[in-house]
């Protein structure tokens, strides 16, 4: 062993790697720290061993070296990473396999003796130690660190199969109850929870109990037949576009679950600005709510996989988010939900679809910082906010893109219950189905209606503007269980530089206010403070004289009083 200054420059020579862990931390740390070694290139990332197997078996990229965990490559019990490490040896016997695992077992040694694995490194190893390890097997050689080999237990891997099997057939029984859109809200929320428990656990018991025997994995696809080890001048007419530069599809799924957890926490509109999703039953705003998370979700995960470069995405961004507003009306209401009305027929979707163009005038056009959420989360780009660049992975740029993630979702669930609204708002069926209690008479709907018209014109007319003038937008966020405003800083020079009519005199009446009242202030400080002046060091003074003299006439005059009193006693 011998950190990277020992090891021999390679020239031009570029290791290109296969990286396939399941921890997306991991896997962006491992990224970054190989910046600096330009022989070193990560070329393509997995999550699975079936997602790397269906990229080896389609790409015509040269792949010089995989990476992997064995113990974190696996969605289900009867796949292995060990069992994958068999499969593709078989296939591509001069295709070098190093692991990065913080476990060991005997299988390791097992697998390295039979010519499967080619080196082995701990992760948290110094990265110099690791950058020698993929140059010395990359180039057909082999790096091994001292391990403490641990010898197969029989007994403890049936004990191990048999908890997992377990697992993973309650798991499946869970999926099919929450898959069930009958389920009350706190159904629902005990099996969500019921899910995270399972999940947890098989992950403890796939670390604490790692698997010492070969397992067979099932590999789609001919495994004879890819271009893998082709030379770069070679050319392949089914050759597929580059991964993702900076990270895998799932990279950015747990920003979708934290939104979700909020989501369960509670949506009770707290704010001072009514909504439409405010005249929905408890039940039914949640499910809305899910449904639009869970449609963006897939939304971007297609994305993904199309061959749409970012600008083209920015391009049909619109109408990307008029499909998600589409798509979550159809999976609410349902496609073929039907109303009679007056021994007529009514399509619900079809005739809430038509309300397109004034549900993108209300709403949907005026959602802030879309394309930035998308390239986020398409493409892994820096979230770019107010001239400032996050760094995807960061903290910082996580927060920022969960609360622009939870605007979109509440402001599209507001546009599909404004047509909903419009069409059908005093219908029983309607009212019955998906009101609370408390405003299912006409007077409360009519108010309610009344409340949320008066609420566009005033923002039209007023928030708006001032909003434009203040460059800040205003975003509904998930806080403690409940809905609530808070606002973020961004230039909207081109906005303001349109502003006509009432929305521009608006913006004028607040410059000429910004204008005079400091100096209005100052005035009425210096006219207060001259009044002050007056009253107590003049007027109050005087008075003071006054008063001092009429209380010492009263003196003199009880002491003469007094005086001639005893004058005459004495005479």
């Amino acid at each position: 062993m011998s950190d990277s200054t020992s090891v021999p420059s390679n020239g031009d020579r570029v290791y290109r790697l296969l990286l396939i862990d399941r921890d997306p931390i991991f896997r962006l740390g491992l990224r970054v720290a190989l910046n600096p070694f330009p022989d070193v290139q990560i070329v393509a990332e997995a999550t699975t061993v079936e997602e790397a197997w269906q990229f080896i078996q389609s790409t015509s990229v040269t792949i010089d070296l995989v990476v992997l965990d064995p113990q974190t490559t696996s969605t289900s019990s009867e796949a292995t990473g060990w069992g994958f490490c068999q499969q593709l040896k078989s296939a591509y016997p001069q295709l070098p396999i190093l692991v990065l695992s913080s476990l060991v077992s005997g299988t390791l040694l097992l697998n390295s003796s039979a010519g499967i694995v080619n080196g082995y490194c701990p992760k948290g190893t110094d990265i110099n130690l690791i950058i020698a390890a993929i140059r010395e097997t990359a180039a057909g050689k082999s790096y091994w660190e001292q391990v403490a080999p641990l010898l197969p237990v029989s007994w403890r891997e049936r004990w191990r199969q048999s908890g997992l099997e377990q697992i993973d057939s309650t798991l499946t029984q869970v999926k099919k109850k929450l898959e069930n859109r009958q389920l009350s809200l706190l159904d629902w929320l005990f099996w969500r929870g019921r899910q995270r428990e399972l999940k947890t656990a098989r992950w403890m018991v796939e670390r604490v109990l790692p698997g010492d025997s070969f397992m067979k994995v099932e590999l789609p696809g001919n495994v004879g037949r890819s271009p893998l080890h082709e030379t770069s001048d070679s050319t392949s007419s089914q050759s597929i576009p580059p991964l993702l530069p900076n990270s895998t599809r799932s990279a950015f799924e747990p920003i979708f679950e934290t939104t979700r957890i909020k989501l369960a926490l509670g949506v009770e509109n707290q704010t001072s600005i009514p909504l439409e999703i405010d005249i929905l039953k408890p039940n039914k705003k949640y499910l809305l709510l899910e449904i639009i998370l869970t449609n963006f979700q897939e939304l971007v995960r297609q994305l993904q996989k199309s061959q749409l470069t970012l600008t083209q995405v920015e391009e049909k961004s619109q109408e990307i988010l008029q499909d998600l507003w589409q798509v979550s009306i159809t999976d609410f209401f349902g496609k073929y939900y039907t109303l009679s009305v007056d021994k007529s027929n009514y399509q619900v979707v079809d005739i809430l679809l038509t309300n397109l163009p004034v549900v993108r005038r209300s709403i949907l056009d005026k959602i802030p910082l879309f394309n930035t959420l998308l390239g986020y989360l398409v493409y892994q780009e820096s979230l770019e906010i107010a001239g400032i660049k996050y760094e995807f992975g960061s903290s910082t740029a996580w927060q920022k893109a969960e609360i622009l993630l939870q605007n979109l979702t509440i402001q599209v669930a507001n546009s599909v219950i404004q047509p909903l609204l419009n069409s059908f708002g005093e219908l029983e069926e309607i009212k019955t189905v998906f009101y609370q209690e408390k405003l299912l008479s006409s007077r409360e709907i009519a108010r309610f209606r009344n409340e949320l018209s008066w609420k566009y014109r005033r923002e039209k007319y007023l928030d708006e503007p001032i909003a434009i003038f203040e460059s800040r937008y205003w975003l509904y966020v998930l806080k403690n269980g409940s809905i609530q405003t808070i606002s973020i800083y961004a230039p909207r020079r081109e906005e303001l530089e349109k502003l006509q009519g009432i929305r521009l005199t608006v913006t004028i009446l607040l410059e000429l206010r910004d204008a005079i009242a400091p100096r209005l202030r100052a005035i009425v400080s210096f006219a207060s403070g001259v009044t002050v002046y007056l009253l107590t060091q003049v007027i109050g003074k005087g008075l003071g004289l006054i008063g001092k003299g009429i209380l010492q006439g009263i003196g003199t005059t009880l002491q003469e009083t007094r005086w001639r009193r005893n004058s005459d006693r004495r005479s």
